[in-house]
């Protein structure tokens, strides 16, 4: 996955927002849904 986007053209990505103010207190992300930086980097591996 993470070599899908390296190599993955800039313009593919206009739909993400790069601007603006962005909030990564624990606050705010109470609540938020965790994920496994692990399994999704092994993705790739199991298909």
């Amino acid at each position: 996955m993470v070599k899908a986007l390296v190599q993955s053209s800039p313009v593919s990505w206009t739909h993400v927002n790069l601007r603006g103010k962005f909030d990564f207190s624990e606050d705010v992300l109470k609540g938020s849904v965790d994920f496994d930086l692990e399994e999704i980097l092994n993705f790739e591996n199991n298909k």
